[in-house]
């Protein structure tokens, strides 16, 4: 049984790659059809806004910042590799 957290994340990847595919086809039919596509890219805009409010009710039902402090780890040292003649 998945928990209320697993279905909001998965309601917001959901969310999110379908935002991500309407988003990259606008961009591939602007970018091949030019100003010719005007007409069925304005015909998609009820699609797209139904899309985008997915997304923000997608993003408004996960919570995107734990209650845990992250643990701050040192970063690594950095050395410098000698150079190649």
């Amino acid at each position: 049984m998945d928990s209320p957290a697993l279905r909001a994340y998965r309601r917001l990847l959901d969310a999110s790659t379908r935002s991500f595919g309407y988003a990259y086809q606008f961009a591939h039919l602007r970018r091949e059809a030019g100003r010719a596509a005007n007409k069925v890219l304005v015909s998609q805009l009820p699609q797209m806004w139904e899309i985008t409010s997915e997304l923000m009710s997608a993003l408004h039902g996960v919570r995107l910042c734990g209650t845990v402090q992250p643990v701050r780890a040192p970063a690594p040292p950095m050395t410098r590799l000698p150079s190649r003649p």
